[in-house]
């Protein structure tokens, strides 16, 4: 084959993903790879991923262990950390966000209560002051209206069954 691949475990090392993620992306097709005449499958990375930064087959297959190499792969628990962060990031800024609202709506409720308590003891005050004989009285029993309740209708099947 012209291009020239690289082997899967390598290939998942520089691209960050698990060995099993890639050879997924093998299978959906979305990554290039064929298989070798020793009957391993080589990877061919895209332009943009081989770079002078990332390493090459011989670096990785050497030292994996090289605090250079796992400064620019960067362990796993790195890595999950880091796309723990960037999934997060946005609900930690919508939580920020409702954290100071709710310190808002707080100072409303005292503030609220507070005027609530003012008009209560206006309100006490002012029926204080005002002399037994002018209050209002409800009207007498036999003043008020009676109450009007609109007929009822009977449903269709008891108005044909009684005769109504």
């Amino acid at each position: 084959m012209p291009e020239q691949g690289i082997p899967i475990a390598d290939a998942a090392q520089i691209l960050g993903v698990s060995v099993d993620a890639l050879r997924k992306r093998v299978q959906r097709r979305s990554v290039r790879a064929y298989k070798g005449t020793d009957g391993q499958w080589r990877v061919v990375l895209p332009e943009g991923e081989t770079s002078e930064t990332s390493p090459t087959t011989e670096t990785l297959s050497e030292t994996s262990e090289d605090s250079e190499t796992s400064a620019i792969i960067g362990t796993p628990d790195e890595r999950f950390a880091r796309v723990i962060e960037q999934a997060i990031a946005p609900y930690a800024a919508r939580l920020e966000a409702v954290s100071r609202e709710a310190g808002a709506l707080r100072s409303l409720l005292s503030q609220t209560e507070r005027e609530r308590d003012e008009l209560r003891a206006r309100l006490t005050a002012s029926e204080d002051a005002v002399p037994p004989s002018e209050t209002i009285a409800p009207p007498a029993p036999s003043q008020r209206e009676p109450e009007v309740f609109p007929k009822q209708r009977w449903p269709w099947w008891m108005r044909i069954l009684a005769g109504k």
